[in-house]
């Protein structure tokens, strides 16, 4: 066998050897980061992510891109698994109560996915939020509902962590990425509303349940 050929066999073998090296270590990298990966199974989440409304409501053109930055955070960092995630975009007041449960019955949706004492819940909700003229209460407002009469076809705040607090769950955070005071970007809710926005009541917030809002 010709000195040539022997370097060009060298060589071919040294690259086996690297190529094998390389895809041993990639496959051990992928392992790692696999299992360095945040989980939490029995974690449940909620996402509303409501943009565009009916009745002339103006539209909340940064919802839906905010639904999908949070619903990749719970999955990618917080470890929530993808079949443990209540997405509802655009929801109207019957996805709302089905999920939350009404004045009767907290057990909706959600309340039959938590496991009692391990499932930690996250609520997040961006979209309209609106006062009720009468009680002052404030509201998730639905798309299919009409901020005039929002004490009818909204979803008060205050029934959302009585809801919550009957969960027994490990641990429940809600994130409200709306304003009750009855204005938005796009205008006033309320198109015969006086421009001097309402006062809302604040809402008594149940023990064990940590609420992040915006102001």
């Amino acid at each position: 066998m010709t000195q040539k050929r022997l370097i060009m066999l060298s060589a071919l073998d040294h690259l086996l050897r690297t190529a094998l090296i390389l895809t041993v270590n990639v496959a051990i990298f992928a392992e790692v980061a696999i299992a360095a990966q945040p989980t939490n199974p029995d974690a449940i989440a909620v996402i509303i992510a409501n943009s565009e409304y009916r009745n002339e409501i103006p539209k909340v053109d940064y919802a839906s891109n905010d639904g999908d930055a949070m619903k990749a955070f719970l999955r990618d960092v917080l470890g929530y698994r993808d079949g443990n995630i209540i997405d509802l975009r655009n929801a109207g007041q019957a996805d709302i109560l089905a999920v939350f449960g009404n004045e009767r019955s907290h057990e909706g949706k959600l309340w039959s996915w938590v496991r009692p004492g391990r499932s930690d819940v996250f609520v997040y909700y961006s979209g309209h939020g609106a006062p009720g003229a009468r009680d002052k209460r404030g509201y998730l407002l639905p798309v299919d509902s009409d901020p005039a009469t929002v004490e009818i076809n909204g979803y008060p705040l205050d029934l959302l962590y009585r809801n919550l607090a009957k969960l027994r769950a490990r641990s429940v955070t809600v994130m409200l990425d709306a304003c009750f005071s009855g204005a938005s970007e796009g205008g006033m809710l309320i198109k015969a509303a006086s421009p001097v926005f309402v006062k809302t009541v604040a809402s008594e917030v149940n023990k064990g349940i940590t609420v992040l809002s915006a102001a």
